[in-house]
């Protein structure tokens, strides 16, 4: 690419950039069919959980890509994403309230009341409000690993006569108001798991 042209013609396969994203459902397509997917209609009726776990799944598989390649550090802001994604939509689905935004605290508060009660389990509560409690100073609007520095108050988006128009990205941020932490991705991945185990858990006791 040339800083002063721009991309060229061999920058961008136009036979790539000419082809939509999003393109006609075929009469053709067969359950072996697994380079893609179908979105919209019928195909949207998914069930919160599905979603959930579909999130956590996506997570695990880039983990374990960063791990084989060695890019823990450029994957790290998708995965929390990813992961903390699926924790609020794993909660909203044991809840079965639509009713909570995107704050976890009311949602592991109404998970906490349906957990036991029971001096044995006290432990196993502990570690859950005490995990939840460090993803919401990290990360409290579901907005601190989606960007690489904080989000403008507007949106990057903005509609202007039918289209799109990008704003100047935010001014980048010195540090975030917590400093520097380490994250093991393996030890997030099990304790991630471990929460939406007991997030679980509460779901089926809500049955009992």
């Amino acid at each position: 690419m040339s800083s002063k042209r721009g991309f060229s013609s061999t920058d961008v396969p136009d036979a790539v950039l000419g082809r939509p994203i999003f393109g006609e459902v075929s009469d053709d397509i067969e359950e072996g069919w697994i380079h893609g997917a179908i979105v919209g209609g019928l195909a949207e009726v998914q069930s919160v959980e599905t979603i959930a776990r579909a999130y956590r799944d996506a997570g695990d598989a880039l983990i374990e890509q960063a791990l084989s390649k060695r890019l823990s550090w450029e994957i790290v802001h998708p995965v929390l994403f990813l992961y903390r994604h699926a924790i609020e939509l794993g909660m909203k689905a044991a809840l079965q309230d639509a009713r909570y935004g995107h704050g976890l605290r009311p949602l592991a508060n109404a998970i906490k009341r349906r957990l036991p009660a029971a001096p044995e389990r006290s432990r196993v509560r502990a570690s859950f409000e005490a995990r939840i409690r460090e993803l919401i100073a990290w990360d409290p609007r579901s907005t601190a690993f989606r960007y690489s520095v904080r989000p403008a108050k507007s949106s990057p988006l903005s509609a202007t006569r039918g289209t799109a128009e990008l704003h100047p990205p935010p001014k980048p941020t010195r540090k975030h108001p917590l400093g520097e932490a380490w994250v093991d991705l393996r030890q997030l991945r099990e304790s991630v798991g471990a929460i939406l185990s007991v997030v679980e858990f509460a779901r089926r006791a809500k049955r009992r």
